[in-house]
């Protein structure tokens, strides 16, 4: 069956390609006679002959033209989908290195993704996914393990195109994480775990922590500002120079006024 399809197709393509071919013979051959009518039996024949082929020559040109313009889109076409082919692969290349039990590859991967993430440019949302999925994942693992990746993967997930989408990192455990620079503004963190972790200059505008638990954490120079506190625990951590301008902290727990 499939080598049926595959000879139809052939002599589908064939047949056009003559029809094509029987055109192009007309339009160059006859059409100047079509158009010069009677007035070609008021020439000589060497002037019928000059007259027949200088009608030709933009014939000619014009078919050529339109030849290389189809040339040019079907090269254009080509290229484009070879490329979209080979961005595919990086994706899925970088998809798996993140399930590595090397933490160097993972690392690898996240920033394999990034790059992919800056090819595609109009739609960043799969990598958004994937890397946040892969952070929500990665952080429950025993504490002792690196956190390397997971810290690549935030930095990915702040900045660049990628910052611009909805990180969704719900009941994420970061217990015993360090960071520093990073930002999590506007992401849903709610239920999540930064309890015992050390986080220096982090953003979490505008994000939701409802219910997180900082307990035992340093913090420094973090910013809740416009963040959903509500229910979030502090208890035993230490909190310096942070900002929780218009944040809502209902029922916050640890924090004194």
């Amino acid at each position: 069956m499939k080598f049926l399809r595959v000879t139809l197709k052939v002599i589908a393509v064939g047949a056009l390609s003559l029809a094509l071919l029987i055109i192009v013979v007309i339009l160059v051959w006859k059409m100047p006679e079509i158009v010069a009518g009677e007035r070609l039996g008021r020439l000589s024949d060497a002037e019928q002959l000059k007259a027949l082929n200088d009608a030709r020559v933009p014939i000619v040109a014009s078919i050529a033209g339109v030849g290389a313009g189809v040339g040019a889109i079907y090269a254009a076409r080509t290229y484009s989908l070879n490329k979209v082919s080979a961005h595919a692969d990086r994706y899925a290349k970088a998809v798996e290195q993140l399930a590595s039990e090397k933490l160097e590859v993972r690392v690898g991967g996240v920033y394999a993704l990034e790059s992919v993430a800056k090819v595609l440019s109009r739609d960043t949302s799969p990598v958004a996914d994937v890397l946040s999925a892969f952070v929500r994942a990665a952080s429950v693992r025993d504490s002792g393990d690196s956190d390397s990746d997971i810290h690549a993967a935030v930095n990915v997930l702040s900045r660049g195109l990628l910052a611009r989408q909805s990180v969704d990192l719900t009941k994420g455990r970061f217990v015993e994480i360090r960071l520093s620079g990073n930002t999590f503004a506007g992401a849903n963190i709610a239920e999540g775990d930064f309890s015992m972790s050390r986080l220096v200059k982090v953003s979490f505008k505008s994000a939701n922590l409802h219910l997180v638990d900082f307990t035992g954490a340093n913090l420094e120079k973090v910013s809740f500002a416009e963040a959903d506190l509500s229910g979030a625990d502090f208890r035993g951590a230490v909190v310096k120079d942070c900002s929780f301008k218009n944040a809502n902290m209902e029922e916050c727990r640890g924090l004194g006024a």
